[in-house]
């Protein structure tokens, strides 16, 4: 084996500077007990996605307040929207998944 691939195996990274994570005295930190809500107005909400991934608006932070509202009121209609056609695609898979076992539990019998 090359010396490069010792140096990788171990972490030296070629003898450079170890990088330390910042002390925790250095974030400003927020407590919560796991009941409790969060709001995170400064990241907008939460956008779902057609193919059921998660994303926000990049931009939410350059809109005004009325802009802000009016994004905000469209997309909790197209969330609940999408979210339903989700869940319904998803209900549809398992039913097929369990015709399936059926069938085949069925003609495993005969």
């Amino acid at each position: 084996m090359s010396s490069a691939g010792k140096d990788s195996e171990s972490g030296s990274g070629g003898g450079g500077p170890v990088l330390a994570l910042p002390a925790p005295s250095d974030y400003k930190t927020t407590s919560m007990t796991v009941d409790q809500g969060m709001k995170m107005d400064k990241l907008g909400p939460i956008v779902i996605n057609s193919d059921g991934t998660l994303s926000r608006i990049a931009n939410w932070h350059k809109m005004t307040k009325k802009e802000q509202e009016t994004t905000y009121r469209v997309l909790v209609k197209r969330n609940n929207h999408r979210r339903a056609a989700l869940l319904k695609r998803q209900q549809e898979e398992k039913d097929q998944q369990k015709r399936k076992e059926k069938e085949h539990g069925t003609a495993s019998e005969t």
